[in-house]
């Protein structure tokens, strides 16, 4: 189905310009939420630390009234007598610690102090004001008292003083005379409602507010009726901000603080809703958001009618022009892209036209003339395929006159040169087997054998289940050819140069080494061998050059990590050449 330049230019302002508004819109909105939101989160935060901080400073005071009791000089030395001394003794003690506990009981509005003493005393057991300290040697809030060395350990029990919940505080009592680490324990009890008094309150944004324990239960709260009550969606809760939860069957945002001291966390929920109305914000400046990108969405609705109408006209133009004139022979549109002094784009558009047209002209006779070139080419090819069956004829003929005067040497370096004519045209491929191209170098070194006679001899190892794989050509030619040339010292008759050809299979590769106990290479002709594609080096001049023969190994493994030719040499010891192949079937048809 075709869809008109219009409906495009709609369909791509829609992608580009309206679902980018619409997404912007969305993520502004979203964002705005979520601004207002923390906002409001940490506006409630912060009230609940001030609740907090007003339970931290009514401890503080309740703290320091046991510290003042603690150091009492009555309480001191009559717990630091271990022995009991006399009844009238114990009676007098009794009176003195009483009307002090009694003192701070009622200036502090305490629901009461209790001391736990010695059993020796007499008034050990009276269970009012005096208790029997060996009786709660084994409670809970007594052992964890000790481990606060003597600091204050605040806990709440089921027991009801006056009919009164009470929030106990204990402290274990030192000798600050004697070496006596527990000469007794002081307990004070407030009432529940007066230590937590300012953090139950309710104001604009925390209305629920309780204190729960280590468990979740809820130890306070302004309604009765929900003590003990286990919040069981919050009790694994260690983070202080916007954790959701249920609480009371209704899923609602949580926050918390940790009340110093205690297993005790001050917490609040409030819903979500709740916290929204905090920012009428949100609903104005999604609307204004809104109405900024729909005006924004027209302008450029508006902006592109506009260009999209003037480029048809002038689309609408052209295709006039190449309808009746053809485009072969449009020699104008506007031969002056500029028009009242300004460049506009579509007059542009225009002189590129022209442009396009004249270029299309070269490039149709361009093309013409390399039709030519090619049928030349061919008949050139055609031409030259003669040459082969001249060269061979030749040489068959110069063996032949060998033959006949007797001379066998001239016999063998002419049929070791057709070998290796033969082989090396071999009717225009680029790939042969293995075997053609060891027996090319074979061919190549016994024409050499004639003009060095004895100075280099020939070591072959090969394994022959890989002569069948295909091979590009002239590959192991040129590395023997510079082992052979430039590994012969040319002033030293003496010298001996053995050249070894090893081929072997790793894996699915074919590894070849090709190495020679010559001359040897130097550092800086080593390097410029892969980098030097003018041969103006004298290691590489003459046939094809390591450089290209490094090429063409590349391109026969496609381009592939790991394959090419690689050189090591020591002056004065010898130069290995090694390549690593991939191991292809010879395919007949494509080589």
């Amino acid at each position: 189905m075709r869809v008109s330049y219009k409906n495009k230019t709609v369909l791509i302002y829609i992608i580009v310009i309206v679902v980018p508004c619409f997404v912007a819109v969305a993520y502004l909105n979203a964002a705005i939420y979520r601004s207002v939101y923390d906002k409001a989160n940490d506006d409630i935060m912060l009230t609940l630390k001030q609740m907090n901080n007003s339970v931290d400073f009514k401890m503080n005071i309740y703290e320091r009234v046991m510290n003042i009791l603690c150091v009492n000089e009555d309480i001191q030395s009559v717990l630091s007598e271990e022995q009991r001394l006399s009844l009238k003794q114990d009676i007098s003690d009794e009176r003195k610690l009483f009307n002090t506990l009694n003192t701070a009981q009622y200036n502090h509005g305490l629901s009461s102090v209790r001391l736990y003493v010695n059993p020796v005393k007499l008034y050990a057991n009276q269970n009012y004001t005096f208790f029997n300290m060996d009786k709660v040697r084994d409670e809970q809030w007594f052992r964890n008292a000790l481990k606060r060395q003597g600091k204050t350990y605040w806990y709440m029990d089921s027991e009801l003083i006056n009919g009164r919940n009470v929030v106990k505080g204990v402290c274990i009592l030192k000798s600050i005379t004697k070496d006596l680490d527990c000469i007794g324990a002081l307990e004070i009890s407030i009432p529940l409602a007066d230590f937590f008094s300012f953090a139950l309150e309710s104001n604009k944004w925390i209305k629920n507010t309780f204190v729960i324990d280590k468990d979740g239960k809820i130890i306070a709260c302004d309604d009765r009726s929900r003590l003990g009550t286990e919040l069981a969606s919050v009790k694994g809760m260690s983070f202080p901000r916007g954790s959701s939860g249920k609480v009371f069957g209704k899923k609602q945002s949580v926050l918390f603080v940790k009340i110093r001291n205690t297993d005790w966390r001050l917490i609040t929920s409030v819903k979500k809703n709740e916290l929204m109305t905090f920012g009428n914000l949100t609903t104005m400046s999604t609307t204004i958001t809104s109405v900024l990108c729909i005006s924004v969405a027209l302008l450029a609705f508006l902006l592109m009618y506009i260009f999209m109408n003037r480029t048809v006209g002038y689309i609408q133009k052209i295709h006039k022009l190449i309808d009746s004139e053809g485009v072969l022979n449009i020699e104008n549109i506007d031969e002056n892209p500029e028009a009242g002094g300004s460049i506009y784009d579509f007059d542009i558009l225009e002189y590129k036209v022209n442009a396009l047209v004249k270029e299309l002209k070269c490039k149709i006779e361009d093309a013409y003339v390399l039709k030519i070139n090619e049928r030349n080419a061919m008949l050139k090819a055609l031409q030259e395929q003669i040459n082969p069956h001249f060269i061979y004829n030749t040489l068959d003929t110069l063996n032949w006159m060998a033959l006949d005067y007797g001379v066998p040497e001239i016999n063998e370096v002419i049929s070791a040169l057709a070998g290796y004519f033969r082989i090396s045209l071999s009717k225009g491929r680029d790939t042969i087997h293995l075997r053609e191209e060891l027996d090319l170098i074979k061919a190549y070194l016994k024409i050499q054998k004639k003009r060095y006679e004895d100075r280099f001899t020939v070591i072959y190892d090969v394994d022959d289940t890989l002569l069948d794989y295909a091979f590009p050509k002239l590959i192991l030619q040129p590395i023997v050819e510079n082992a052979l040339l430039h590994g012969l010292n040319k002033d030293d008759d003496e010298q001996k140069l053995t050249i070894s050809v090893r081929v072997k299979r790793e894996e699915e590769d074919i590894s070849i080494l090709v190495s020679d106990n010559g001359i040897g290479i130097d550092k800086e002709t080593l390097e410029k061998i892969f980098t030097d594609t003018l041969h103006t080096n004298k290691y590489l001049q003459g046939g094809y050059g390591i450089y290209n023969v490094c090429n063409r190994i590349k391109y026969f493994c496609k381009e592939e990590e790991g394959y090419g030719l690689f050189i090591n040499s020591v002056v004065g010891q010898g130069t290995e050449v090694s390549i690593k192949i991939k191991m292809i079937e010879y395919d007949n048809g494509n080589s």
